[in-house]
């Protein structure tokens, strides 16, 4: 249901399928993977272990996508990472201050994020993501002059639904799988 609500919200034309359609679906499950493993090596791995181990795996996956996007560089007749193949210019000292301060903000959000998914279960920590979806909206609106359409607010609906289901679903299979354990004892 989560997933209809993407499809809703990008509305693909499936006519023109391309590669990087499935590069959101991609992002979706490595983010996923990553905090499920996050969680399961929590009791392993300190927490500076788990940061460094999500950057090399996104080091590893993204040069194999980087790879691949530039030796077919025409895969979906679109190429909308030209600008990856550009020169990376480090003469303006505003651009090195702006790259260092984005940097430690999200070296600081991932950090912050791991330690949520530590000590709290994904059941309880991924539906205060969905405050995501607001923030997404919101800077549609700011930078692209962009709303929400009524599929979109569809869309954003199931996802925050299904998430929702989902927790109250385990929550309540909790319950009684504890109740029943007591009726035993």
């Amino acid at each position: 249901v989560g997933f209809l609500g993407a499809l809703l919200i990008v509305k693909p034309e499936f006519g023109e399928l391309n590669i990087y359609m499935i590069l959101p679906i991609i992002c979706a499950f490595t983010y996923s993977l990553s905090m499920i493993l996050a969680k399961l090596t929590s009791d392993k791995d300190s927490l500076f272990q788990q940061t460094f181990h999500i950057y090399l795996g996104t080091l590893f996956v993204g040069s194999i996508i980087y790879l691949i996007l530039n030796i077919y560089p025409n895969i979906g007749e679109i190429n909308m990472f030209s600008n990856l193949n550009k020169p990376l210019l480090l003469n303006n000292p505003i651009v090195l201050v702006l790259i260092l301060i984005i940097s430690f903000i999200g070296s600081l959000g991932i950090l912050l994020l791991i330690y949520a998914y530590r000590v709290g279960s994904p059941m309880t920590n991924s539906p205060s993501e969905y405050v995501l979806l607001i923030f997404s909206a919101f800077n549609g609106f700011i930078f692209l002059g962009e709303l929400p359409d009524f599929y979109s607010i569809i869309g954003m609906c199931l996802i925050v639904g299904s998430g929702l289901y989902i927790v109250f679903r385990e929550n309540v299979k909790d319950k009684l799988v504890v109740g029943k354990t007591t009726l035993r004892t």
